[in-house]
């Protein structure tokens, strides 16, 4: 939930790629409009997606992290954060949750030691993105 009531969430699948979309519902009236603030361009994963205090939107696909930010003038800026890998870990399922410093936590299916998972942690860079 964003800090004016709306609803945020995520698909499978569907929009315009198919890949799935990032919408927001806003009450208007006793009904909900729906909006799609943002068409996945990469095959998301099972997972939800998070919402820091200022707004901005984090949502994990299978193949990198993402983030959304509120423009000014009703839109949503997207910029990917950080890629995953066998490494770090992919195919996440969890949904990503945000501590007060600002780092960004979820789990992976595959990846890591022998490829049975990881949980990753992403901390934000001094000059912005993340680590």
């Amino acid at each position: 939930m964003g800090p004016a009531g709306d609803l945020y969430g995520i698909t499978y699948e569907g929009g315009a790629s198919g890949d799935g979309v990032v919408f927001e519902l806003t009450r208007s009236g006793a009904k909900w409009k729906e909006q799609v603030i943002y068409t996945i361009e990469a095959t998301p994963s099972f997972a939800g997606l998070t919402m820091d205090a200022a707004g901005n939107i984090f949502a994990v696909t299978l193949e990198t992290v993402f983030e959304l930010s509120p423009n000014g003038s009703g839109g949503w800026n997207s910029a990917v954060i950080h890629p995953l890998h066998a490494i770090s870990g992919f195919a996440t399922e969890g949904t990503p949750a945000l501590d007060q410093a600002g780092n960004l936590y979820d789990t992976a299916s595959y990846g890591g030691t022998n490829s049975h998972g990881t949980v990753f942690e992403l901390s934000p860079k001094k000059e912005g993105g993340m680590d």
